[in-house]
């Protein structure tokens, strides 16, 4: 197969797994009804987040994650359905956004074209490492929402952001290569500051 077949293998099966996630996570209906305020906040600063994201040396690489980490440990279990959508509306909107967004001619090269598969790609990279983070932490025997002291919870906490931080640049790196980038010249000029990005927040989004 070659880079178009697999790109297009990777949209269809990184959307298959979403569609299938979302529809086996349909929040309650009382709970819709309660927590529409906060998941609306957190869909807004997660397209923010994207929006403002790091020039790259290939893509653009932001910190939406650690908005996700803040819904999953400040809310009920019977919530996380909620925001998990709300994770996925975060990035439908902030990848519509990236789609209008114009490259400013002082940047040291052009953003990175996005067109539908990019706002699939992203809402996949934001829902499904919500998703598999959650389970990590309740699996640890972590409960939400998180109390302190935290150093008792550090153990799940851990894991969880192992777990958020692999699935969140695993499918960053998908979409890397999907996008037609180059995965080589990401590692060698980027690396560093996708990890600075990735990691640091992560500490202030349990604190907060």
């Amino acid at each position: 197969m070659n880079r178009s077949s697999v790109s297009t293998l990777i949209i269809w099966l990184l959307g298959l797994v979403m569609a299938v996630t979302l529809f086996l996570n349909l929040p309650d209906g009382s709970v819709f009804a309660k927590y529409t305020g906060p998941a609306l906040i957190y869909a807004l600063v997660t397209a923010a987040a994207l929006y403002f994201g790091a020039l790259l040396s290939e893509g653009e690489f932001s910190v939406a994650h650690s908005v996700g980490v803040v819904a999953l440990l400040a809310y009920p279990l019977n919530v996380q359905p909620m925001m998990l959508w709300s994770m996925f509306f975060g990035g439908f909107f902030g990848g519509i956004l990236l789609m209008l967004k114009k490259s400013d001619p002082l940047l040291r090269r052009r953003l990175t074209s996005r067109t539908a598969r990019s706002i699939i790609v992203i809402c996949a990279r934001l829902s499904l490492s919500f998703l598999v983070g959650a389970a990590v932490f309740q699996t640890m025997g972590g409960e939400v929402p998180l109390q302190a002291p935290i150093r008792n919870h550090s153990t799940p906490l851990i894991g969880m952001s192992v777990a958020y931080c692999v699935v969140y640049i695993a499918i960053f790196l998908l979409e890397t290569y999907a996008d037609g980038r180059s995965l080589d010249k990401l590692w060698r000029r980027s690396i560093f500051p996708i990890l600075i990005l990735l990691i640091l927040p992560i500490p202030f989004a349990i604190l907060s």
